[in-house]
This record gives structure tokens, C-alpha cells and sequence, in this order.
């Protein structure tokens, strides 16, 4: 079990899930690139470097949204315990998040496009909604501990 500081600073937990979030999203990123068209005017490279450095900030948005959607109906320290309320409103908010920026994204805006290896559901890629899934825990999990680890500086 993970132990849990006695105070947390203010900028915490926010700080540790921005940058796991930034750590763990932008490998996502990277990796499923080639299930999205971009159609970058820039250099191969450079295209995909900056359209997966944008898709990450956005990430980190929607995590830090997240968490404070849960937190609403606890505390910030709900990552520290968390209950099956707070853990579903954080991925719910963020699935949500996703569906709604993936619509307007792919066929209001027209940001990017699915490639034909992109399996959908109703229309809305399956590996944004499975990164959705499945990162939100282990960063939950990644800045528990790390957070567990650093000494009380405020109170709360």
C-alpha cells in the first residue's frame, strides 16, 4: 500500500499528474500516429512531432480536467483513496472529453482524419478511447507514488 503524505503543497497533486500525464500520453502519441492522417504541410518529422506534441498538451488538458471534475465530489487527495465515484467521474469525464474533441476534430474541423487502419466505433477512432481507458489509471497510479514519496512541506 502506498502511503499517503500528511500534506500535500498546493501544487500538488496537479504538477505530478500534468507531468506523468505528458510522459505517458506523448508515447501514446507517438505510437499511434500512423493510425491518423494528418496531411501536414511541414516536413514529415516535423509535422509529426509538433501534431504529437499538440495532441499531448490537449492530453495533459483533459487529464488535469479530469481530476478536478473527481475532486469536485471529494478533494484533491482522492487519488490517495480513491472510490469507485471519484475513479468513474475521472474517466467518464475524460471519455467524454475525448468523444466530443475527436467529433469536432475529425469532421467539423477537420484537424486530422483516421486512417484506414483506425478501427471506429460510431464513427470515433478506438485507440483514443482505449488510451482513455487505460492511461488514466496508471498515471492515477504513477503520481500516487510518486507523491507518496515526498515529504509534507504545507498544510492544508
Amino acid at each position: 500500500m502506498t502511503r499517503q503524505p500528511l500534506a500535500l503543497p498546493w501544487h500538488q497533486p496537479w504538477v505530478a499528474l500534468a507531468m506523468f500525464s505528458f510522459l505517458l500520453n506523448y508515447v501514446w502519441e507517438t505510437l499511434a500516429v500512423s493510425f491518423y492522417d494528418m496531411h501536414a504541410t511541414a516536413p514529415v518529422a516535423l509535422g509529426v512531432a509538433v501534431s504529437c506534441l499538440q495532441a499531448t498538451l490537449g492530453d495533459v488538458g483533459i487529464t488535469l480536467t479530469s481530476f478536478a471534475g473527481a475532486a469536485m465530489i471529494a478533494t484533491r487527495r482522492w487519488l490517495f483513496r480513491p472510490t469507485l465515484a471519484t475513479f468513474a467521474t475521472y474517466l467518464g469525464i475524460g471519455v467524454a472529453i475525448t468523444i466530443v474533441f475527436e467529433y469536432v476534430s475529425v469532421y467539423i474541423l477537420h484537424r486530422w482524419a483516421y486512417a484506414a487502419a483506425m478501427p471506429t466505433v460510431f464513427g470515433i477512432g478506438v485507440l483514443p478511447l482505449v488510451q482513455w481507458l487505460v492511461l488514466p489509471p496508471i498515471i492515477l497510479w504513477v503520481a500516487r507514488r510518486h507523491l507518496a514519496g515526498v515529504p509534507p512541506a504545507f498544510p492544508e
